[in-house]
């Protein structure tokens, strides 16, 4: 009889539940609860945190002794180790345990990596992920339907036009929503066994896109246009040619004809909309051309985190610097939106939380990724490699560009990636025996 070590299937039931587990979680947020009671949201977030974190002991060996995955669970344990730092010294020194929060959840969707890599090793596995990752977004998009139906919650940028339903703001819901457009490119199987892209996955796609530009986040729908064409880009460009340059060409037209036509029509319907999303750029233009406005405010909160990490000594420039009650309410000149406390950054975010350490290891834990997935697609000639490595490359980029907003508190998002990026160095595992070569 196998041990729980040896059988994965467990780990893998466990991890695909995950995605429309917390599709649940990630609406009741704005949910609250009597008596002062924590919201469910934060105490079920913490609970998986620590089932990851048991798993990751249970399997340790297995990870310790994959040569193959070796050197990227490193870099995952130095993260984590030196991420942990700041919060144990905030909370030895002052007694605060805030910065605890923000560890565990970074932990609930980091620790998702190694749990991936040994529970996803072949296209059938692909195939799951795909199928519970689109159940989960239809969890997601019920709450949107639900919400615009009954006109529930708040609307994307306070401007009347789209009903959120149980989503606190836009970043988080436009993030997830980024996050779960690389289960629609992943490949389905026929029954003559050939791997495609679904006509299905094209239609969700579309559709995740139309809710993008509903929310109105820039950055994330410049976040999807680029990560698509990308994807296409690779999808034409591998070894083995899975798409011709016409579907390229044309699926990059669609978008951008798609984007153009959606704002004509908002602009000729309700032109205050856009007015309104724009205020930034006005008070910018009213201000004398003072950048600070932009992004509501965001580039003021960059100013004044660096001008506070700068003002630290060098151990906490090193190591971190408690951030607790750094930007006061009462004086965000600059913001006019409900900001909280952060940056809205997440290198500058790492930076002043866990010091220059934390961000060079954030930073490498990333371009190390980046590079094994890039090496898999150039190396591997498995029609399934191609597809998740182009789709986590596609990914990737996504996360780049909406971390400069600031994305780490967005769970589901980040999951979703760690999912896919060690699903496929699952794969690409179990159809490689060059093994050093990803090193």
């Amino acid at each position: 009889m196998k041990t729980i070590s040896e059988n994965r299937s467990l780990l893998k039931i466990y991890l695909l539940s995950l995605l429309p587990i917390k599709a649940v979680l990630v609406q009741t947020v704005v949910v609250n609860m009597p008596f002062g009671l924590p919201n469910p949201s934060q105490f079920l977030n913490l609970f998986f945190t620590f089932l990851n974190i048991i798993f990751i002991f249970v399997y340790l060996k297995a990870l310790l002794y994959d040569r193959y995955f070796f050197p990227l669970f490193i870099w995952f344990l130095s993260l984590s180790f030196i991420l942990l730092i700041q919060p144990v010294f905030s909370f030895y020194f002052t007694w605060n345990y805030d910065d605890f929060a923000w560890y565990f959840r970074v932990l609930s969707w980091i620790t998702i990596l190694p749990l991936s890599f040994l529970a996803f090793k072949t296209k059938e596995d692909i195939f799951l992920l795909r199928k519970w990752g689109i159940i989960a977004f239809f969890i997601i998009f019920a709450g949107i339907l639900i919400g615009n139906i009954f006109t529930i919650g708040r609307t994307a940028y306070d401007i009347g036009t789209f009903y959120m339903g149980f989503w606190a703001s836009e970043a988080p819901l436009s993030i997830t929503l980024l996050g779960f457009s690389s289960f629609f490119f992943l490949p389905k199987d026929s029954a003559k066994g050939h791997v495609f892209i679904s006509k299905s996955g094209i239609l969700l796609l579309l559709l995740n896109f139309s809710l993008l530009i509903l929310v109105m986040k820039r950055s994330t729908i410049l976040a999807f246009i680029i990560s698509v064409i990308i994807i296409f880009f690779l999808l034409t460009s591998s070894k083995i040619k899975i798409l011709s340059l016409k579907h390229f060409f044309s699926a990059s037209v669609l978008i951008i004809l798609l984007l153009l036509g959606s704002f004509s029509l908002v602009k000729i319907t309700k032109p205050e909309a856009l007015d309104l999303r724009s205020k930034d750029l006005t008070r910018m233009e009213e201000a004398g051309g003072d950048i600070r406005f932009l992004g509501s405010g965001r580039l003021f909160l960059v100013e004044r985190y660096i001008q506070h990490f700068m003002n630290q000594p060098l151990f906490q420039k090193i190591f971190g610097v408690d951030i607790t009650g750094l930007i006061d309410k009462k004086s965000r000149g600059y913001l006019y939106s409900d900001l909280r406390t952060s940056p809205h950054n997440d290198y500058l975010n790492v930076l002043v939380r866990s010091g220059l350490v934390g961000l060079g290891l954030y930073v490498c834990f990333f371009l190390f990724a980046f590079k094994m997935i890039f090496r898999i697609y150039r190396i591997n000639d498995n029609i399934i490699c191609l597809y998740t490595s182009a789709i986590t490359l596609g990914m990737f980029v996504s996360y780049f560009i909406v971390s400069l907003g600031g994305s780490l508190q967005s769970i589901l998002m980040l999951t979703a990636l760690m999912m896919l990026l060690g699903a496929n160095i699952g794969v690409a595992q179990k159809t490689d025996n060059r093994h050093s070569s990803l090193r």
